[in-house]
């Protein structure tokens, strides 16, 4: 049986939060969908509220909206036809992301059009957001504008030489990718080819690396993979990325921090763990939040899958202390834009766990639910 913290102690209409200026009135939304539908969902009286998407008859593959909420972007299919489109939220205007066709790629046949599958993934404050599209059952990343309905794609990467080529795939195909809290630059982790931590600046166009390990040798059937980035994320002052890696196999994970210029660099996890992989948040500009998996994987060339029993930690960067906050969960999948909530999805159902009053809210309500963005605001 899981073991949920304080069970017992759920807020009554959950009206009434604390944060660290006392206790005050927030109501606390965030987005989610069904795969059919966008819904806006209230923590405050488990209230789900559906969000017209026009033209979206079919089912949605991809939902992204924008921190300000103006902008939603979402792929929908119908027998007809898969397009991306844009939803203004405030004027109700639908923009239709226009199809893609790249003849001459080396990759692809002359005129062979790859569009049919284009996924939002996150905005940045610039009405910029990152995309993916679909090519033989794999993602390539690029990054998209609603200002100008195009996408672009990153730049080449660099010749390293690479012992193990045959692993891996199309540039850009896999790894993490976040946006710089100033919209300005895009930090990726790669775990395929070339693997390591690279940063592209939108207003230089250049691609700059950061980190990276050389393959191991195999050693019979035990392939000892990359030195593979997994999660990664952008302390909110964009001082520092926070990132996992893991070491000469994926039982030897570590957590390191580095600056954006690539000094700095840091490790802070004493011992190394098995999978420390998914799950790191900073809560402030001194404070992460870092998962680690309770239990070892067998697994093939993409990597353990995370199990829902798990320990997460705080560290702090100014006194280097690891401290544990609570165990037998699964690996978060946000935390809120005050750093107050991490949200989690369960088997039966969504969790909120409020960080600093330490307690669970359960949202059994949003089974197979999928997280979307936050909606956090004074409660008037």
């Amino acid at each position: 049986m899981r073991k949920w913290l304080m069970l017992g102690v759920i807020l009554s209409g959950l009206m009434s939060f604390s944060s660290a200026a006392g206790t005050q009135e927030t109501l606390i939304q965030f987005y989610y969908t069904d795969g059919e539908s966008l819904y806006l969902y209230t923590v405050n009286n488990h209230h789900s509220e559906p969000i017209a998407l026009p033209n979206a008859e079919g089912w949605l593959s991809g939902i992204s909206v924008a921190p300000d909420e103006r902008y939603i972007a979402y792929t929908h299919h119908t027998d007809d036809a898969t397009t991306l489109r844009f939803l203004d939220q405030v004027t109700g205007e639908v923009t239709i992301f226009p199809k893609l066709e790249h003849p001459g790629d080396p990759y692809f046949p002359s005129g062979f059009d790859y569009s049919s599958w284009i996924q939002p993934h996150a905005w940045n404050h610039n009405g910029e957001l990152l995309l993916g599209r679909m090519i033989w059952e794999k993602f390539v990343k690029g990054w998209g504008s609603i200002h100008d309905l195009t996408f672009h794609d990153f730049p080449p990467i660099p010749y390293i030489p690479d012992p193990y080529p045959q692993l891996y795939d199309h540039p850009f195909v896999c790894g993490k990718l976040v946006w710089s809290p100033d919209g300005d630059q895009i930090a990726m982790g790669r775990n395929c080819q070339h693997p390591g931590l690279w940063l592209y600046d939108l207003n230089t166009g250049r691609l700059k690396l950061l980190i990276w390990q050389q393959a191991q040798v195999g050693i019979g059937n035990n392939l000892l993979y990359p030195y593979r980035v997994r999660d990664l994320a952008w302390s909110p002052d964009q001082e520092r990325i926070a990132f996992t890696m893991d070491g000469y196999s994926y039982w030897s994970s570590h957590l390191y921090v580095i600056r954006p210029d690539g000094t700095g660099l840091q490790r802070l996890t004493p011992q190394p763990y098995p999978n420390l992989a998914w799950c790191i948040f900073w809560q402030d500009n001194h404070t992460l939040l870092y998962w680690v998996d309770n239990h070892q994987h067998t697994s093939g060339i993409e990597g353990p899958t995370p199990s829902g029993d798990g320990t997460l930690y705080r560290y702090q960067l100014d006194t280097n202390q690891h401290t544990p906050i609570f165990t037998n969960f699964a690996c978060p999948q946000s935390i809120s834009p005050d750093g107050q909530y991490l949200l989690f999805g369960q088997t039966d159902g969504l969790a909120l766990y409020d960080i600093q009053a330490q307690i669970v809210i359960p949202l059994p309500d949003l089974r197979g639910a999928r997280f979307i963005e936050w909606a956090i605001r004074p409660l008037l």
